[in-house]
């Protein structure tokens, strides 16, 4: 409220007393205003209880360390303001979901940062955490996962395997080495396949692995079908054809 001059009668006290509570009427409608803005936007939050929780990371070395920065900025998705701005305060909120050892490093680079006035953004902190957990040359031992991988069930689970060392390599790949490395742990009849359509990207790879495989589970299902419902001209009955008959 401004500043008036002391009234000197009655009728300047009762216009005093008139123009402060018109004032206060009009600061309480605008706090009223600001508190209904505030309750419609948490009301239109997504619920985080919904959501799956993301992981504690404790900084062990069979952790996916990118899939932990995935699952936080998926969980708090609300917050990507934060997430990409020169603040701490997403960070903070981060610094929740990590065990003993990682939070003990933690403290001591919050105490480092507030020292040299350096501001923990969250890109910041992720460039931190791969130096400190991830080991000196994981990138070199990624790739030699990634020779290494072969298919040994489903073409499913190996996509799936490839898939999981891939998303942990933060230094790009061309698509002829990724196709390379793919095509590589496949099964040779598989692997031919592929080399005959000459795909340029790890995806249309995937693609024709899949087609090929999925052929193939017909063809064999189709034959099974076949021999089920297949009769021998020998001895007549069902099952079975000439060459294989029990009767010759």
């Amino acid at each position: 409220m401004e500043q008036t001059t002391t009234p000197q009668t009655f009728g300047e006290l009762l216009q005093l007393l008139a123009r402060q509570q018109t004032e206060f009427q009009a600061m309480m409608q605008q706090q009223y205003a600001a508190s209904e803005a505030r309750i419609d936007a948490l009301a239109s939050r997504p619920t985080a209880a919904r959501k799956h929780q993301p992981p504690i990371y404790q900084g062990n070395l069979n952790e996916d360390l990118e899939v932990w920065f995935f699952a936080m900025e998926q969980y708090y998705a609300y917050y990507h303001p934060q997430m990409t701005e020169a603040s701490s305060q997403f960070v903070t909120m981060a610094s929740t979901h990590l065990g003993v050892t990682p939070l003990n490093w933690y403290r001591q680079i919050s105490l480092e940062c507030e020292a040299s006035g350096r501001v923990k953004s969250w890109t910041i902190f992720k460039d931190s955490m791969r130096q400190r957990f991830l080991p000196p040359d994981s990138e070199y031992r990624l790739r030699e996962r990634l020779r290494a991988l072969s298919r040994h069930s489903s073409l499913h689970d190996y996509v799936a395997e490839f898939q999981n060392l891939l998303i942990q390599c933060t230094v790009p790949i061309s698509q002829l080495e990724l196709r390379f490395h793919f095509q590589q742990g496949l099964k040779p009849a598989t692997a031919n396949h592929i080399c005959e359509h000459h795909p340029s990207t790890l995806d249309e790879t995937i693609q024709l692995a899949m087609k090929f495989d999925q052929a193939g589970k017909r063809a064999i299902m189709l034959d099974k079908d076949w021999q089920d419902t297949a009769t021998c001209h020998r001895c007549k009955k069902v099952g079975h054809i000439v060459p294989n008959c029990p009767s010759k």
